[in-house]
């Protein structure tokens, strides 16, 4: 049998009436025996033991490996991680039933293979919080397939040594809002996405990534585009209910950043299969996204030529980094945003990690704050949505609204050094530049053809201007007291680039007003003139300039 001494577990037998003790392997406590929260897999045992470094390792062994002949498998990954095992066999046979006899008289524990919410109780690879405060861990995370949390110094460190140079830079405020908006996604109902900052080289960008970072680790936390987007993929899925920072997206292949923004923001990986060829299940997760690069999104799709999909677009805020002093705003008394810069980068090595428990600890401590989220989400969002606000914008209003109301309710707890109102109006600002530089609030769809609308009309008024009759390609046409400028179909479909199931973009002209029918199935406008009939596009284009112009789709 082994005995625990103060160097380690011993192998005490007894041969012809005398004992002999051989050392085993360094002292490993068992903490508890785990099995999933289904309660009917995952079956182990979770053990601790300290290396030769004094680092505190915990390894979950599975109870196919204990209790089998495949412990020797188990006890392979123990030496990896920093066990101190004898090579003897027969010691390593008593660690094993050593660990067998222990396991039965342990504490009950889940384990899981997914960081984040587990009912009410956030989990993470090393705490637990919930009912507002850090549990011992009823929960724990599989070794090895998460991201480390890792902390330095105290909440108010943070907050005088990082949070206070925050005051008066948006963008560092909305930074650390998307930190602390990701475990609310779930509360929310809104689907994972993120935001990219988009900017030239030493504009501050990477700093601002390091300072949002810095909520919840050190810079290990921090990730690359440079993978594949099965990689990133991956990388969500050990994000989950937490943010996920990717630093310069242009390192990534332009084709696996087109399709890691779809898996991201869906929130599921590929299926997959066993070596067998059965189904191995699928991964999950939610997660906010704080990105950077010097391109943004639609410009890493253009060069392999493909354009940005509505979904892409709205999913992934393109954030543009021209502020007073490109990320920044106030210097708070720095001679250049460099400096200002390398200090903020500094500060974020030296305290880091302290400010995203002590977020979770408040809000779970708050039951209102999960019961009121979508009402003050909703309440924000209206607040900056104008009646001519297409659907996808409204989509990424809501976006917004999530990490100004994240941001406000960290205020109102005094754990950011800001007040709730500079949350929102920061927030607001950063919402400002997206939707300049999105350039319109119309969906993505509807600009383009706007876009197209905008070019096309003028060319079809020239048309008409010089050759007004009812042969040419466009005329004006006199319908009681409305002119009309007609088009001919296929002219009007090539100039707006209609697919060949173009009704929908009809009755988006027809709606607005622009489009006039006599043949609403058809959506043309037939035209008698001496006794012969054509068909025509016809559309008002006195109201579709002056409709266009207050868009900002049109110079007159």
């Amino acid at each position: 049998m082994l005995v625990e001494k103060k160097d380690g577990l011993y192998l005490i037998e007894e041969k012809n009436g005398a004992k002999t003790s051989k050392w085993a392997c360094s002292v490993v406590r068992v903490v508890a025996r785990v099995r999933h929260p289904d309660l009917q897999s995952g079956f182990g045992v979770l053990l601790e033991w300290n290396t030769m470094d004094d680092k505190t390792v915990r390894y979950i062994c599975k109870a196919r490996h204990l209790l089998t002949d495949a412990f020797i498998v188990a006890v392979a990954e123990m030496l990896d991680q920093g066990l101190l095992i004898s090579t003897d066999r027969s010691p390593i046979r008593g660690l094993q039933q050593y660990l067998s006899r222990k396991i039965t008289s342990a504490p009950a524990a889940l384990v899981t293979e997914i960081t984040g919410w587990h009912d009410d109780v956030f989990v993470s690879p090393t705490w637990s919080i919930g009912n507002g405060k850090e549990l011992p861990s009823p929960i724990h995370v599989q070794q090895g397939i998460t991201a480390s949390l890792l902390r330095r110094g105290c909440v108010e460190d943070w907050q005088t040594s990082i949070g206070k140079l925050c005051r008066g830079n948006p963008m560092l405020q909305f930074a650390v809002g998307v930190a602390l908006a990701a475990p609310l996604l779930r509360a929310s109902g809104i689907e994972s996405g993120g935001a990219h900052i988009v900017g030239g080289s030493s504009t501050g960008k990477t700093t601002v990534l390091r300072l949002a970072t810095s909520v919840y680790s050190d810079r290990t936390f921090q990730r690359s585009w440079a993978a594949t987007a099965n990689g990133l993929a991956a990388v969500a899925s050990i994000h989950n209910d937490m943010m996920l920072p990717l630093d310069e997206i242009g390192m990534a292949r332009s084709e696996d950043v087109d399709l890691a923004t779809y898996q991201i923001c869906n929130g599921i990986s590929k299926l997959r299969a066993t070596i067998e060829g059965k189904f191995a299940g699928n991964q999950h997760w939610r997660t906010l996204v704080l990105s950077n690069g010097e391109i943004g999104i639609a410009e890493s799709l253009y060069n392999i030529g493909r354009d940005a999909k509505a979904g892409q677009m709205v999913r992934f805020l393109e954030i543009p980094c021209h502020r007073r002093f490109g990320a920044f705003d106030e210097l708070h008394g720095f001679s250049s945003a460099s400096e200002f810069a390398d200090h903020l980068l500094q500060v974020s090595s030296q305290h880091y990690g302290t400010l995203f428990p002590a977020w979770l600890t408040a809000i779970t401590i708050d039951n209102s704050v999960e019961s009121n989220i979508a009402a003050r989400i909703t309440e924000i969002a209206e607040a900056w949505t104008q009646p001519e606000t297409g659907s996808q914008v409204r989509r990424s209003i809501r976006r917004f609204a999530l990490i100004a109301t994240a941001l406000a309710l960290a205020a109102d707890r005094s754990l950011v050094p800001w007040t709730a109102a500079d949350s929102i109006k920061s927030v607001k600002s950063i919402f400002d530049d997206w939707l300049a530089h999105r350039g319109h609030s119309q969906d993505l769809e509807h600009a383009n053809i706007f876009s197209r609308l905008s070019s096309s009309v003028r060319k079809w008024q020239a048309i008409a201007r010089s050759r007004n009759h009812h042969g040419s390609a466009a005329f004006f046409h006199n319908h009681g007291n409305l002119e009309l400028l007609c088009v001919h179909p296929e002219k009007f479909k090539a100039d707006l680039g209609l697919s060949k199931q173009f009704r929908s973009e009809l009755n988006l002209l027809e709606r607005h007003g622009w489009l006039y029918t006599n043949e609403h199935r058809r959506g043309t406008f037939k035209v008698t003139v001496d006794d012969k009939s054509q068909r025509m596009f016809a559309i008002d284009a006195n109201k579709l300039c002056i409709d266009l112009q207050s868009m900002g789709f049109y110079d007159s």
